[in-house]
């Protein structure tokens, strides 16, 4: 007997009435979902049941597709219970949890001085990223360019929205080969080209790169060598047309490699700076500091910390290999800026979002650092070196101390006294903390030469006029 089909408006109307329709009945991926969600208390067998009974095997296909979006989690402890081909594709999606999580944000008012980055969210889907200055039609990219066109062509001729991001994205990742230089330009365009998924599908390749750096190569130079070479690969790939894209993708590849290779060693060193160039020093910087911040030693306050992270990374051991790899704590901060914070440079932490501000000094950054590690982890000096940033002399480190407390540790920020900062940025990150005003004292911030002023009774100053941020640089 020839199958039956539902709209969704009829399918909520007999919903209404308790009347049972199966699954099968519904003839648009908009009736599934409120099927599946009518059902969502229904166990997994049952579930499973009602799928297989489609007869047609692409409305089928669709119908996983549809339960992956309506409830990923719940859609991927299904598919064990699915008959084939349909545990199959359940299987292939539940590799993916890209298609049924939050996509990845772009990274968007991130940029550094003389760059202008837009919301990419703002966007259309086939758009891709505009993250610099000039809008990019990724889409059309592809389809002019012979070789990633032929890479597409079924993407090409799918409809807009997820299915379609995800085959470039898919694609993307097939056709990347470390060894092959003229593949990387043709990924990064298909990840361009993938809409939501762009920064995923990036994040995907740099992965690819990461997962060279093993246990037993730590010290092999030339996997250091072999990193730059596709570091330099996606840069090219990149930067002619999305300048701080490619910074940004470089920046995450250096970071997770260098993750990756302090996890295997037993105490840190600066060795690897001598095979990856200066442009891993940051990451190799944050790398030190949370090492030694990790191994609960107390050093004191926290110039005694920036000491010690800038003495290990002059230092060239080559150090003992560790068996098991340690558990951090990467939670992303600074996910969002306050009006004038594009200004301030910055640099992937750890994780695939997580970033901190760069200072030019080695002492500040260094300091930096420190603070983000110890936000994070506690320890015993952790109180300790967030009320000496608070005076330091830096502004980046003064407005990371006051950033953190707010973002992270909350029990931290009730018990940094606000001080009067000159600095705009850091001031408008203590107001953060805040609100009310201060509650004891203010205080300006100290030199390295002169110590901080003792702190007496102040009169409320919340009614001042504040100066307005720090405007952005001309062309930004």
């Amino acid at each position: 007997m020839r199958p039956f089909y539902l709209s969704l408006p009829v399918l909520t109307a007999l919903a209404c009435q308790g009347r049972v329709v199966p699954l099968e009945a519904c003839s648009e991926g908009e009736c599934m979902a409120v099927w599946l969600d009518i059902h969502s208390s229904d166990p997994p067998p049952m579930l499973a049941t009602a799928i297989g009974e489609i007869s047609d095997p692409i409305k089928r296909e669709e119908a996983v597709k549809v339960f992956f979006q309506v409830d990923g989690n719940r859609a991927a402890a299904l598919c064990d219970a699915l008959q084939e081909p349909a545990r199959g594709v359940c299987t292939r999606l539940k590799e993916r949890p890209h298609l049924y999580r939050s996509p990845t944000p772009p990274p968007t008012d991130l940029g550094a001085p003389g760059e202008t980055p837009a919301d990419a969210r703002a966007a259309p889907q086939w758009a891709g990223p505009t993250l610099d200055a000039t809008p990019y039609d990724a889409r059309a990219a592809v389809a002019a360019d012979p070789v990633a066109r032929e890479a597409a062509r079924e993407c090409l001729a799918m409809e807009d929205g997820k299915w379609k991001d995800e085959c470039y994205f898919h694609t993307a990742e097939q056709g990347l080969v470390l060894a092959r230089a003229e593949t990387f330009p043709v990924s990064t365009s298909l990840c361009l080209a993938a809409g939501q998924f762009t920064y995923d599908c990036l994040f995907h390749l740099v992965s690819r790169v990461t997962g060279q750096v093993t246990p037993d190569r730590i010290f092999d130079e030339s996997t250091w060598r072999a990193a730059r070479l596709c570091a330099d690969r996606f840069d090219a790939a990149l930067r002619p047309d999305h300048p701080l894209l490619a910074r940004r993708t470089t920046d995450l590849l250096w970071s997770r490699v260098v993750d990756q290779a302090f996890d295997g060693m037993v105490r840190p060193t600066g060795l690897p700076l001598d095979w990856a160039g200066e442009e891993v020093r940051p990451a190799i910087r944050a790398a030190i500091a949370r090492s030694l911040w990790e191994d609960r030693v107390s050093r004191g306050g926290l110039p005694a910390w920036t000491d010690a992270v800038l003495a290990v990374e002059t230092s060239r051991d080559v150090v003992l290999l560790r068996t098991e790899v340690p558990a951090h704590d990467n939670r992303p901060a600074w996910t969002s800026s306050l009006p004038g914070e594009e200004v301030i440079p910055d640099v992937t932490w750890f994780g695939q979002v997580a970033r901190r501000a760069r200072a030019e000094d080695p002492a500040a950054d260094a300091a930096i650092c420190v603070l983000e590690i110890a936000a994070r982890c506690g320890g015993p000096d952790r109180e300790g070196v967030f009320h000496d940033a608070l005076r330091h002399p830096d502004r980046l480190v003064r407005w990371t101390a006051a950033r953190l407390a707010g973002e992270l540790h909350p029990t931290l920020a009730e018990g940094i006294v606000p001080i009067d900062d000159p600095d705009p940025l850091v001031r408008a990150r203590l107001d953060v903390l805040h609100p009310q005003g201060p509650k004891a004292s203010r205080s300006q911030p100290a030199s390295d030469d002169t110590p901080a002023a003792p702190q007496k009774a102040a009169p409320d100053t919340s009614h001042r006029r504040r100066q307005p941020p720090v405007p952005r640089p001309e062309g930004t």
